[in-house]
């Protein structure tokens, strides 16, 4: 006997593909003419960020009373979506020492996971935290701004400044 068998399957119509065939439900919001895409599940995530998994697969649109659901494909993830940009400069001085200074960013669903592991810390964790990242490094490198969440540049994607010299 099949396992659907003994669960009494439904052999009847549905109006609906099963929920089994997609891995995660996603808001689809029209807005301006555009079409935004929209993980309800973590309130952390960039506005329009989908998580790897959502990105470029089959989707149904379940529609209002009286329409039809609608089979779409979920946008593909554009170049630059999730990523990581770090700037360092370095200063040296005339008798060899430098003064290194930087910031370290994420984007996208990456941002979210550092922004809510960091979240969860107090302010003396978070320090500790980001000392023992920045000690995988040569060890000159100190935290500048580690505030609640991380910074957050003008985008507000985490951000984590740092300084140092020797």
């Amino acid at each position: 006997m099949r396992d659907e068998d003994a669960l009494g399957s439904d052999d009847a119509p549905h109006r609906f593909p099963s929920f089994a065939l997609y891995g995660q439900p996603l808001l689809r919001v029209e807005a301006g003419g555009e079409v935004f895409w929209l993980e309800p599940a973590s309130r952390l995530v960039p506005f329009g960020a989908t998580s790897p998994g959502a990105r470029d697969v089959p989707a149904v649109v379940l529609p209002e009373p009286g329409e039809r659901p609608l089979d779409v494909r979920t946008p593909a993830p554009a170049p630059g979506d999730e990523r990581r940009d770090l700037v360092v400069r370095v200063a040296l001085a005339a008798d060899g020492s430098a003064k290194l200074s930087g910031s370290d960013t994420y984007r996208g669903m990456l941002g979210a996971g550092v922004k809510g592991a960091l979240e969860r810390l107090d302010a003396r964790s978070r320090k500790q935290a980001i000392e023992a990242l920045l000690a995988e490094g040569d060890g000159l490198a100190r935290p500048l701004e580690a505030e609640r969440g991380g910074g957050q540049g003008a985008d507000g994607a985490p951000r984590l400044r740092v300084v140092g010299g020797g």
